[in-house]
């Protein structure tokens, strides 16, 4: 029976990560980019670095997991990397003075949290009549002179509602502007006819979503015409009725972190991207206790992903640690080798401790799963009760 599931496992899974910080491991972007504004490193220069740069995260990607995105590393903030992809502001491609113009100094963009986290996007103004006037040379490498043949990943971009909706100005009518933001999309996708898309929509967890629900759905089964696509939601969950109408949409793939409630079963030919290791938080995956994924597994397709784009997480850990951290701390490249891991763990015949009948002769990703985590110490899982509340100072002045 095991060996049956299993085989019916192999093919069906596949790794998907996003998100790999573009700081670098010793955060040159940081340094690039000081160094480029305050007249110290030539613009080919500083062209040329964040190349390299972006060489180094797609080796990192390509080390480890089989599916990741092309085009990430934003100029300066991806929010104003679509904005001016679409031609919300008339910068042309590789005018680095207008494209920094708008993030920094008196004519910056105001900033704004990204979804509650510590990091912050620039908040593009959304033109009064909607039209978009697509500048391909921002999409989809706003980072050097590349040629949409000569890439590697899945080209990416935020999805037009997450514009709308965290633009200054959103739209009463989502409807108004997204007619001609499909087509603006559908010209930037035009050289990629036939390569697989990734979509990312965090805000389809926000509030008042099902209102906008069928204009939506009319959008994303428009592009879905143009590219294999591939729908990312994270950060919050959708409602259940938006769950259940994007996975009847001609997706390529669908993923919808955290889930709120159980995913609908999916159509043949579209693929679950399920959340499995934490795009936020640092403690490492316990990999053997992930048995509650095996039911989704079966008889469907599924890309194993981090439940939130990596870039919230330093770029690796560094040793060495406190003894009380030695083997529990998880950033970046470490999920990513979770990411393959648990791949090998799920697809090795043994599968995660009971869940799957005990292996007598552990494989070697089962030994490798169980010594990737150290449990917290017993004082961390049983804390002592905290002290009792100090009494009013009228009480403690008349004691």
């Amino acid at each position: 029976m095991r060996e049956k599931f299993h085989a019916s496992l192999e093919g069906n899974i596949r790794t998907l990560a996003f998100g790999l910080p573009r700081l670098g491991p010793n955060r040159e972007y940081k340094r690039l980019l000081e160094a480029y504004w305050q007249g110290s490193l030539p613009r080919e220069e500083f062209l040329q670095a964040l190349e390299d740069l972006e060489g180094l995260r797609m080796a990192t990607y390509r080390e480890h997991v089989d599916l990741y995105p092309a085009g990430e590393l934003s100029l300066y903030d991806p929010m104003l990397d679509l904005a001016v992809a679409l031609g919300v502001y008339p910068v042309e491609p590789f005018d680095l003075e207008g494209y920094y113009a708008l993030a920094r100094g008196k004519g910056a963009l105001p900033l704004r949290k990204w979804f509650g986290t510590n990091y912050h996007y620039l908040v593009p103004r959304l033109p009064e009549k909607p039209r978009y006037t697509p500048r391909r040379g921002f999409f989809p490498y706003p980072v050097g002179q590349k040629t949409p043949g000569s890439a590697e990943g899945l080209p990416t971009l935020l999805g037009p509602y997450t514009l709308l909706r965290l633009a200054q100005n959103p739209p009463e009518r989502v409807e108004d502007h997204l007619e001609a933001l499909v087509e603006a999309y559908a010209e930037l996708l035009e050289p990629f006819a036939g390569t697989l898309f990734l979509l990312q929509e965090p805000a389809l967890g926000l509030d008042g979503v099902e209102r906008d629900l069928p204009h939506l759905l009319k959008a994303y089964a428009a592009l879905a015409k143009r590219v294999p696509l591939v729908l990312l939601s994270y950060y919050l969950p959708p409602a259940s009725e938006v769950v259940r109408s994007l996975a009847n949409l001609p997706l390529r793939g669908l993923g919808v972190f955290p889930v709120g409630e159980a995913l609908p079963k999916l159509p043949p030919g579209m693929a679950l991207v399920l959340g499995v290791v934490e795009g936020q938080g640092v403690w490492r995956t316990h990999l053997l206790a992930l048995g509650g994924i095996l039911p989704l597994l079966e008889g469907q397709e599924v890309w194993l992903a981090p439940k939130a784009p990596l870039f919230h997480l330093p770029w690796r850990v560094d040793e060495p640690l406190p003894k009380a951290l030695e083997g529990r701390l998880a950033f970046a490249v470490e999920r990513l080798q979770e990411l393959s891991l648990l791949k090998e763990l799920l697809t090795d015949g043994q599968g995660p401790a009971g869940h799957l009948e005990a292996a007598t002769s552990p494989s070697r990703a089962y030994q490798a799963a169980r010594a990737w985590y150290t449990p917290p110490p017993a004082w961390e899982l049983h804390p002592s009760p905290p002290p009792p509340p100090r009494p009013p100072l009228e009480v403690r002045r008349q004691a």
